[in-house]
């Protein structure tokens, strides 16, 4: 193979000053670097801005990438080390320095300037990535697992976030800026914790009172990530405010599709309200494309027949739709022994409909390739 790939790098020394930095270029199967005139043996920062499309494995420890998330000089590095600290904290707890972490994310939150980047560096790995992860997809501990952390998260922080908040929460007219879209972000991120310590009015209040589009939707998909009494008002105050709005009310549905305690009596419910069709793509997707994400609420029989029902009544309408559908099932071999037997039960379903469009036939071939 002949390739090219720039490995953008830096050198910390201990107090976080960076000594060296400069791109490395790997065109060859092995290649070894010599770093000369060096006093103490440094931090290596690797493919800063994410240089080159690869993914980089690194023998960096987790004190090393504690160090970075904290001190490193390059954002992408950052945010690449916080979301593997994250993702070793959900999965593998006992193998990192949990107090290390979180004194780090201390500094990050009191000390940082940057708003953007605090956002993204408190933004934990999706559920979806966490599954990615295991070696055997297993949905119910995932969840559970990602949820603990969270719980952290707010226990630990609490204060903090709620000052950043209130901080930031104060913008009386809208502005694109930077400095104003990261405030906003780090605002938002702070309150989708903030909920889950209990804290519905703050984001009923913001619900109401918002200015701008993003603000509202934050607060609205705030109050429909954990029970409280002000979901069905907002639900409906929604409504009645976007209804003639297509991109507002296709994500009013996601976020009623993904509400963790929405299972398929309610997405069928959906399904029959007035402004659901489904001719109409991105309505279906921001239904059922979304309830897929709900994954404790999706992953069982009854999930997967709604699902699979939803693809046969497409292959005559849209088979495209329907193909793309269908790909919600292509890592069925990754899951526990029950839900693999149940999607592949689902998958084998769908070879068996008459008249299977090519679209659907090819996904449901592959999906079921030994």
């Amino acid at each position: 193979h002949t390739y090219y790939l720039p490995i953008r790098y830096g050198l910390m020394n201990q107090r976080g000053e960076e000594i060296e930095q400069g791109i490395l270029v790997l065109d060859q199967n092995q290649k070894t670097f010599e770093f000369k005139d060096i006093q103490n043996e440094p931090t290596p920062s690797w493919l800063r801005g994410f240089s080159a499309p690869i993914k980089l494995t690194s023998n960096l420890n987790t004190e090393q990438k504690i160090f970075l998330c904290e001190h490193d000089t390059d954002a992408f590095s950052r945010w690449d080390n916080a979301q593997a600290l994250w993702s070793s904290l959900i999965l593998n707890p006992e193998q990192i320095d949990e107090g290390a972490l979180f004194s780090a994310f201390e500094n990050i939150l009191t000390k940082e300037t940057d708003n953007a980047l605090i956002s993204e560096l408190l933004t934990l790995p999706s559920e979806r990535l966490i599954h990615l992860q295991m070696d055997e997809i297993n949905i119910i501990e995932a969840k559970q697992k990602r949820e603990a952390v969270i719980d952290k998260i707010v226990q630990r922080f609490k204060p903090v976030l709620l000052s950043i908040y209130n901080r930031l929460n104060t913008a009386d007219v809208f502005e694109l800026t930077p400095g104003a879209v990261g405030n906003r972000s780090l605002k938002n991120t702070c309150l989708s914790y903030l909920v889950k310590a209990g804290e519905f009015d703050l984001a009923y209040h913001q619900f109401e009172s918002a200015n701008c589009m993003s603000d509202r939707l934050a607060a609205f998909n705030a109050l429909l990530s954990v029970d409280n009494s002000h979901q069905d008002q907002a639900i409906q105050q929604m409504f009645t405010l976007y209804q003639h709005d297509v991109q507002v009310m296709d994500k009013w549905f996601a976020a009623q599709a993904l509400a963790a305690e929405n299972g398929v009596d309610d997405i069928k419910q959906l399904m029959q309200h007035a402004l659901f069709s489904f001719n109409t793509p991105n309505r279906l997707r921001s239904v059922i494309g979304s309830f897929a994400s709900n994954f404790v609420q999706f992953h069982n029989q009854q999930g997967y027949e709604l699902l699979t029902e939803v693809i046969i009544k497409l292959n005559t309408s849209n088979p495209q739709i329907g193909a793309r559908l269908v790909s919600i099932y292509n890592h069925w071999k990754r899951y526990t022994p029950e839900l693999r037997e149940l999607q592949k039960q689902q998958l084998e379903a769908i070879l068996a409909t008459d008249d299977l469009s090519n679209d659907i036939f090819e996904i449901v071939q592959a999906a079921l390739a030994p």
